[in-house]
């Protein structure tokens, strides 16, 4: 029989674990709990202030201007928004349709989608000219 010891490493943020220290390290410096993160979609380097600026923004998620009004503030980037409602600590999970959040007009994919639309558009224009 063969014994090893094997490390685990976990998020300070959100409690994910592995047992790759750099992927860890790589993991919680875009998790979205973390309120220093760097953004893996547009790059932005978040500070305190700037996730006080997008969860203000946010409100109470109530209304559909409030989540407009938070992807302003983020210029659009998904997932800047994600990170934002669930640093503000109105997301819960929704148990009758699976995983899911308690903000009313926030819906991660369809704003991923919006995102990722915007960025093929402006490539394609600067493509023509």
């Amino acid at each position: 029989m063969i014994k090893r010891r094997a490390w685990r490493y976990k998020c300070e943020f959100c409690g994910k674990t592995g047992s790759s220290a750099s992927h860890m390290i790589r993991h919680e410096r875009g998790c979205t709990l973390n309120p220093n993160r760097l953004c893996g979609v547009c790059r932005q380097k978040w500070d305190v202030e700037h996730a006080q600026l997008l969860i203000k923004a946010l409100g109470d998620g109530k209304s559909k201007e409030s989540v407009d009004a938070l992807r302003e503030a983020a210029d659009g980037c998904h997932a800047c928004m994600l990170a934002a409602v669930r640093l503000s600590g109105i997301q819960k999970p929704s148990d009758e349709d699976g995983p899911g959040f308690s903000v009313e007009h926030f819906e991660y994919q369809r704003e991923k989608k919006r995102y990722w639309d915007e960025a093929d558009e402006d490539r394609e224009r600067s493509y023509r000219g």
